[in-house]
């Protein structure tokens, strides 16, 4: 039998985003607005072919997978004169080009049993990533320290990845668990070609980077997994060792007409370092609908060629709920409590973040009155406050056919309390949504 399942898929989506940027003086009132559009088409297939051997019967999984993305850039300056109220419209330098950015991977995987307390997995990916930009004159700030010959980017990346597991039942109720996994990440349009003046800082200018290549890591995973009768349970530790670690470093100043003196920001593969932590879950069942359960994750990040903290490490963080499914598999309902530290560790870069500062208006934190006007952390040594979430969520099968057909609802209720929280790793947004109402459909066939 070649194939015992087969799928294929496609897929259409698009993200749109406005922003704007508003900065006044004694002349004028100026506001830059940046309207981000990005189409997104995809589709792929994936077919399981049974195998039968000696070993026993096992299955290969393997699969094909397109996406592209095509980017696309507009913005628009409203300048009002003071006092006279004149308004002129422009279009002004300096804007992430256009472009496409297209990914085509092939994968396959397999599982065998060599014999009977072990199982062993293994897979292999080959993806083949395209950046293509199609930049014009007026994506250029004149004199910002780049050319347009820095913005025409067309590189094509491939790598090749694998992974190999295994499971060990210890004893009938407790397995032991291992992985391998290298993986790598290609540059984004934001690596190679940011530029201008960010919006949440008046440090720091961002340079494009042409020559900016892939990131690469190789990631270990071990741990011991219980499942008696009612209760599971599992304890994983892993450790990522990051190589060609994509951050922006200095390269100097450079002066932009009408904004200023910047320290000039180049993205490059400097860094390199690890990710570890410890992740444990558990769930209980009682009777034959409640189920309580509840995990943990703490994590740390360090780049070991600067020796300094990496960002966006999120801290110590995890979930409590309750869950009721109704004996006749109809509907169910859980409440989840979200429960996250404080986020006490920051890295040197935090510090020309003005999502960090008391007043972002004025740029970067600053304590020195000789460098510029006053605006200290938001909070002492850049800390992010930790919050607790309380979200509600519902599902109720509304219709039923034949094999595997349905029609199902589902209610979130999310914030349930409107508590007023910053989500450490969106570190430029104050404050997080509060209570929100999210309803869906999924229908089966």
């Amino acid at each position: 039998m070649l194939s015992s399942e087969l799928k294929a898929y496609g897929y259409a989506q698009y993200y749109d985003q406005a922003r704007e940027r508003r900065v006044e003086s004694a002349t004028a009132l100026s506001n830059t607005r940046t309207d981000t559009r990005q189409d997104v088409y995809g589709a792929g297939i994936q077919n399981i072919t049974p195998l039968f051997t000696s070993w026993g019967d096992h299955r290969l999984v393997y699969g094909l997978d397109f996406r592209t993305e095509n980017l696309r850039t507009a913005q628009k300056l409203l300048r009002t004169a003071i006092p006279s109220g004149a308004l002129t419209t422009s279009t002004p330098a300096g804007k992430v080009p256009d472009g496409i950015y297209d990914s085509l991977d092939g994968f396959i995987l397999t599982e065998i049993h060599p014999f009977e307390p072990l199982t062993l997995s293994a897979g292999g990916r080959v993806e083949q990533t395209r950046l293509q930009s199609r930049p014009t004159a007026l994506d250029v700030i004149p004199n910002a320290g780049y050319s347009l010959a820095d913005l025409q980017v067309d590189k094509t990346w491939t790598s090749a990845t694998w992974n190999a597991g295994a499971v060990y039942k210890a004893l009938p109720d407790l397995d032991l668990a291992g992985n391998i996994a290298t993986g790598f990440r290609a540059p984004t349009f934001s690596d190679a070609l940011s530029t201008g003046t960010p919006v949440f800082s008046s440090k720091t200018a961002s340079l494009p980077s042409p020559n900016v290549n892939p990131e690469n890591f190789i990631s270990y995973e071990v741990g011991p997994r219980l499942h008696s009768g009612n209760l599971s349970a599992s304890l994983s530790a892993y450790w990522t060792a990051l190589s060609d670690l994509v951050r922006q470093t200095s390269t100097g100043t450079v002066t932009i007409p009408g904004q200023g003196t910047f320290i000039a920001m180049r993205s490059s593969n400097a860094g390199g370092g690890y990710v570890r932590g410890l992740e444990f879950a558990v769930s209980y069942r009682i009777g034959r609908a409640w189920t309580v359960f509840g995990n943990a994750t703490y994590t740390e990040g360090r780049d070991t060629h600067f020796n300094e903290n990496l960002r966006f490490i999120p801290p110590l963080n995890g979930v409590v709920g309750i869950r009721f499914d109704a004996e006749n598999g109809r509907w169910w309902a859980e409440a989840v409590e979200v429960l996250v530290d404080r986020l006490g560790t920051h890295a040197p870069n935090d510090e020309l973040d003005a999502g960090f500062s008391t007043d972002p208006a004025l740029g970067s934190p600053n304590t020195d009155p000789t460098k510029g006007p006053l605006n200290p952390p938001l909070n002492p040594h850049f800390i992010i406050p930790g919050y607790v979430v309380t979200n509600l969520r519902f599902g109720v099968q509304l219709w039923s056919g034949t094999a595997h057909r349905r029609l199902d609802f589902t209610l979130d209720l999310n914030n349930l309390l409107d508590a007023r929280y910053r989500e450490p790793l969106a570190q430029q947004e104050y404050v997080a949504p509060g209570f929100n109402c999210v309803a869906g459909l999924r229908l089966k066939f």
